[in-house]
């Protein structure tokens, strides 16, 4: 029996729709960071499905075990001697060892998927990667299609899904068959479509015509995974956002990153799965039992049609992902060239100011020998060391205004921060620094007008300053 009842279909929708969708916050590609701390379902269960499937006619789908979703620990179901004119389909998924050991990977490209119905392959199981649902979760994909004792037709194939650990969380409260709904997904996908690929299956071509179906269900999947994704990166670029506002600074550069990582992986991931899906094609084409019947030839170009359609559909949605990106870049370097050239001519105004001034000072101070200003040294170490706090002290700023710049570019794209706490911010900054100026224009304006004794005295010039307040030691000299 089907652990989601009578109406598995649309319960399954409902399903993936309110477990994995609500986990879906993050626009863009899955982050490989994250990815490396996922973790696997199934644990205390599995999924262990048995089906006899009609090599031809109109036969059904003979199911052999009363529960999909069982206990780790109980014992399978005792199977009936399969019949020589069907197929046996083994679906398995638990978190444990099950068809194949953990450590066990598998092949995956046209030259491994060619060892399937060769008799000397070398690669025994076949290996896909994808991604499906808006959560997303990562689906490793094995598919074994040999001849059993007494050369009875067997398939076998094992799923492995990995989700991130918030929404392994969320499904640990959960029933244990939200654990295998990808797995469960695919047997309904192969169901499905196993009206369509029957009239073009024979005893001579059953191993890559049931792989070009396999393949034909994980392209869909994979397909609506970037469907999915494509509409979460708009909704996040047209939501509450203005591109306008957008520059290139250390955090996004950062997100870039491993956005174009990710990209980079889905488009690897998608091509190897198209590639090898059309050299299916043209193998399953050129066969027998297809090539030499006309209804055969004639059936087969309705999947075919299909078939080509995921593909194209595939390889244009992961084109716009990475032609997003690249857009993106290009108006990003635009943005920062502006800046950059503005803070050149910032810096131009700052020098055709303080340059002149430098080179006057210097001329001038040339007629004083620096061994002749004696007690003045004292002067001349004390403005050096107020000149050095006063650049740390611009250091310092600088580095607050690019902070402060770092965070208002990210803000700054958000319409309600625009509009109403920007100028707000800006104002405060203002103030702040005016009040500052004014503190530090004052100090100087009260030090030029009035003499304040600081510094501490020396025993010889204490309590021997003349009526203007001067050491009479340093007035015998002045005079």
């Amino acid at each position: 029996m089907d652990p989601f009842g009578d109406f598995a279909p649309a319960r399954l929708i409902i399903d993936l729709g309110a477990v994995f969708f609500p986990s879906s916050r993050r626009a863009g590609p899955p982050d490989y960071a994250e990815w490396k701390k996922c973790v696997r379902l199934g644990k205390d269960k599995k999924f262990h499905g048995v089906w006899d499937i009609p090599l031809i006619g109109d036969g059904e789908w003979d199911s052999h075990t009363n529960e999909l979703v069982q206990g780790c620990n109980e014992s399978p179901a005792v199977l009936p001697p399969q019949d020589a004119g069907s197929i046996r389909l083994t679906i398995f998924e638990a978190r444990g060892d099950g068809l194949i050991a953990s450590g066990t990977e598998g092949a995956s490209g046209f030259a491994a998927l060619t060892s399937q119905w060769r008799k000397h392959g070398r690669n025994p199981w076949y290996h896909i990667k994808t991604y499906e649902t808006s959560s997303p979760a990562c689906v490793h994909k094995y598919i074994r299609v040999f001849e059993g004792q007494n050369q009875r037709r067997q398939v076998k194939i094992e799923c492995r899904t990995f989700v991130l650990p918030k929404l392994a969380e969320a499904l640990a409260n959960n029933p244990p068959a939200h654990h295998f709904l990808l797995a469960t997904r695919l047997y309904m996908e192969l169901e499905a479509l196993d009206v369509y690929y029957r009239p073009i299956r024979a005893d001579q071509n059953w191993k890559q015509s049931l792989l070009l179906q396999f393949h034909h269900a994980c392209l869909c999947s994979f397909s609506g995974f970037l469907a999915t994704l494509i509409f979460q990166d708009k909704r996040g670029r047209e939501g509450d956002i203005d591109p306008a506002w957008a520059e290139l600074r250390g955090w996004n550069l950062k997100e870039i990153t491993k956005y174009s990582y990710a990209c980079r992986s889905l488009r690897e991931m998608g091509e190897e799965l198209v590639s090898t899906t059309e050299s299916l094609i043209d193998v399953v084409k050129g066969s027998p039992t297809v090539a030499g019947a006309p209804q055969a030839a004639i059936k087969f170009m309705v999947i075919e049609a299909e078939l080509r359609g995921y593909c194209r559909e595939v390889k244009e949605r992961l084109q716009k992902l990475s032609g997003g990106l690249e857009h993106d870049l290009k108006f990003l370097e635009l943005a920062r060239n502006v800046n950059q050239a503005r803070g050149v001519q910032q810096l131009t105004l700052l020098a055709t100011i303080f340059l002149p001034l430098s080179l006057a000072a210097g001329v001038l101070s040339m007629q004083t020998r620096f061994k002749d200003l004696g007690s003045l040294l004292y002067d001349f170490f004390g403005v050096a060391m107020l000149l050095g706090a006063t650049v740390v002290i611009i250091f310092i700023i600088m580095t607050i205004i690019a902070i402060i710049k770092e965070a208002d570019g990210k803000l700054t794209r958000y319409f309600a921060y625009r509009e109403r706490l920007r100028h707000i911010v800006i104002n405060l900054l203002i103030l702040s620094l005016f009040s500052y100026g004014s503190l530090v224009l004052s100090s100087f304006l009260v030090g030029m007008f009035k003499d304040v004794p600081l510094g501490a005295k020396t025993k010889e010039a204490t309590g021997k300053e003349n009526e203007s307040g001067w050491p009479r030691r340093w007035c015998s000299r002045r005079q």
